[in-house]
């Protein structure tokens, strides 16, 4: 059973903002482990077809990570196959656990349905980093919002 949630709002903000032509939002708390050094799909997805070849994609993660064992994380988000954003996160502290927050303006001059995904992958160190880690009866969430802007 996935968890992995996805809302479309699309007009109810076209009246106090008209440069906004859409919101998506997805959430996921299925934790994902990752040990390798080789990027792995997170779980955190969604998808929005733009209304115009002109639109910008704003893209906003907040992105669930647990680093153990001293391991340091690297996130990136895509669209489709292509690599939008890279970052080598915080970590090297035992069970530190916070979230990546990361603002993102995509140019795809398409009006074909696009899927935003975001990968990790461990940078150094040894260990697995735990994302949507659910121990103790808890859960995190992580959540991609995606705003189609437009002219």
């Amino acid at each position: 059973m996935s968890t992995l949630k996805v809302n479309t709002i699309q007009n109810t903000a076209a009246a106090a903002y008209p440069f906004i032509k859409q919101i998506v939002v997805g959430t996921t708390v299925t934790q994902v482990d990752v040990s390798s050094t080789s990027f792995s799909d997170t779980g955190l997805t969604a998808n929005i077809t733009p209304k115009t070849t002109a639109s910008k994609i704003l893209i906003l993660v907040s992105q669930s990570v647990d680093h153990n064992s001293r391991s340091v994380g690297q996130l990136k988000i895509l669209r489709g196959a292509s690599d939008l954003w890279d970052h080598i996160g915080i970590g090297d502290v035992d069970n530190m656990r916070g979230y990546h927050f990361i603002p993102f303006l995509d140019e795809p001059t398409s009006t074909s349905t696009l899927t935003y995904k975001t990968q990790m992958a461990r940078h150094d160190q040894s260990g697995t980093i735990n994302i949507q880690r659910a121990d103790d009866g808890e859960t995190s969430k992580s959540t991609i919002v995606l705003v189609e802007v437009g002219a």
